[in-house]
């Protein structure tokens, strides 16, 4: 279960350079301040109400959120296979449903630092959750409790193990709180002309996504 540790700090950070490059348009025309605001929602939180009003339709954040969760599945999925252990899809939607109940709980805020015409540069500041410290636990009294129980049959100490873990990484989530202090950094973003139902509609984006997507994943989960 070592190698699991740091699963759950680090997903996000790997999974969402790439989901960012999804996105599309449509929408109204928003701040850049306020268009940062939604992708967090989004990305982190799981909540496209707000980037749906700017930037994407239904059809395309869904394709997003879909994007995130098989990913972040699949990476969790691999990590335990690799070190010969097994796991359900059922414990996979268990722990992934887990974690964005923990997100959730963050808040976030946006304000424009500066900004011309078609260029402007935001502050993003954001709570955090420790996963890392989270999936730690799990992981270390999993491994403590099925070692305890003396199971000579090693299939069924491997299936114990993932059980004991899946149930404290859930557990953990549950219990787990936004911190106190705040992770802050700032974003250049750029005015971008998209067509929009046939439309040239303007919408900000950050200028780095992939930057922008890993950077808030790490402050979100206590990384940066």
């Amino acid at each position: 279960m070592k190698k699991s540790k740091k699963l759950m700090a680090v997903l996000m950070t790997a999974i969402l350079g790439s989901a960012l490059l999804l996105t599309g348009c449509g929408g109204k025309i928003a701040t850049a301040d306020v268009t940062a605001k939604a992708f967090y929602n989004l990305y982190i939180l799981g909540d496209s109400t707000e980037i749906e009003k700017i930037a994407l339709t239904n059809d395309e954040s869904n394709q997003i959120l879909d994007k995130l969760k098989s990913t972040s599945q699949d990476a969790t999925k691999n990590l335990i296979t690799s070190g010969g252990l097994q796991i359900s899809d059922e414990q996979l939607d268990s722990i992934y449903n887990a974690e964005m109940e923990a997100l959730k709980k963050l808040t976030v805020t946006t304000e424009i630092v500066s900004a011309e015409k078609d260029n402007a540069t935001i502050k993003l500041t954001t709570t955090y959750i420790d996963l890392l410290t989270i999936d730690t636990k799990a992981a270390e009294e999993a491994a403590n409790e099925a070692n305890a129980m003396s199971l000579t049959d090693q299939t069924e100490l491997n299936n114990k193990i993932v059980e004991l873990y899946v149930n404290n990484l859930i557990e953990g989530f549950k219990a787990a709180q936004p911190s106190i202090e705040t992770k802050e950094a700032t974003f250049e973003c750029q005015k971008q002309v998209y067509i929009v139902d046939g439309k040239n509609k303007d919408v900000w984006f950050p200028v780095d996504m992939e930057t922008f997507g890993g950077n808030i994943a790490k402050m979100a989960t206590n990384q940066q």
